[in-house]
C-alpha cells in the first residue's frame, strides 16, 4: 500500500517510492519485533510490582486464615475468590486450578506456581509455605513472621516515597514560587539603579 500511496498521491518517481516503501516496511517490521519482545517483559514487570506492592496485605490475610485453622488449599481458594481481587489472586487461581483440575497435591501445585511467579518475594513466601508443610511446622506462625517483615518493608518504602515527595515539593517551591518573586525584585532594584 505504501508504494501505491507514494507513487499516485505524492507523485514520487517509481524508484524513490520503492526505496521509501522498503525502508518503511523494514522500520515497521523492526517496531513489530521490538514490540512483541518488550510487551511480555513489561507485563511481567508490572505484575511483579503489583505482587510486591500487595504482599504485606496478602501475607496478613493468609496468616489470619492460617491462625483460624484453615488448610493451605482453602487459603488459596479464598484468595482466588476475593470480591476485590488482588494481584496474587491470579497466582492463587493457578494453584487452585492445579489442585482441583489437574489433581496435583498442594506442594506440587505450590512448587509449579513458585517457578513461574515473577516476584522473588512471593517465591520466597511460597517456598517457605512448602517447607513449613513438609516439616509439619506451624503455618500461622510462619505467615505471621512474614507479615511483620513485609509490613516493615512497606513502611520503609512508604517513608522513602514520602521523603522523595517532600524533596520534590521543596524544589517546586524554590524554583517556581520564590524564583519569579526574586526575579521581579531583582529587576525592580536594577531598574532603580
Amino acid at each position: 500500500a505504501l508504494p501505491i500511496l507514494l507513487l499516485y498521491v505524492f507523485n514520487l518517481p517509481l524508484s524513490s517510492a520503492l526505496l521509501f516503501s522498503l525502508g518503511g516496511g523494514l522500520l515497521a517490521g523492526a517496531f513489530s519485533v521490538i514490540g512483541f519482545y518488550l510487551y511480555p517483559v513489561y507485563h511481567a514487570d508490572k505484575h511483579k510490582r503489583e505482587l510486591e506492592d500487595e504482599l504485606s496485605f496478602t501475607t496478613g490475610y493468609m496468616s489470619i486464615l492460617a491462625s483460624a485453622g484453615v488448610s493451605p488449599e482453602k487459603i488459596f481458594y479464598s484468595i482466588s475468590n476475593m470480591e476485590v481481587p488482588l494481584a496474587v489472586s491470579t497466582e492463587a487461581r493457578e494453584i487452585v486450578k492445579n489442585i482441583s483440575l489437574f489433581g496435583l497435591d498442594v506442594i506440587s501445585a505450590l512448587e509449579k506456581v513458585s517457578k513461574r511467579t515473577p516476584s522473588e518475594k512471593l517465591r520466597e513466601i511460597i517456598e517457605g509455605i512448602i517447607s513449613t508443610i513438609h516439616t509439619g511446622g506451624n503455618l500461622a506462625t510462619f505467615l505471621r513472621g512474614k507479615f511483620k517483615v513485609a509490613m516493615k518493608l512497606k513502611k520503609l518504602s512508604l517513608k522513602k516515597y514520602a521523603d522523595n515527595l517532600s524533596i520534590l515539593s521543596e524544589i517546586y517551591v524554590a524554583l517556581l514560587l520564590t524564583g519569579p518573586l526574586l526575579l521581579v525584585v531583582m529587576v525592580s532594584v536594577m531598574s532603580v539603579m
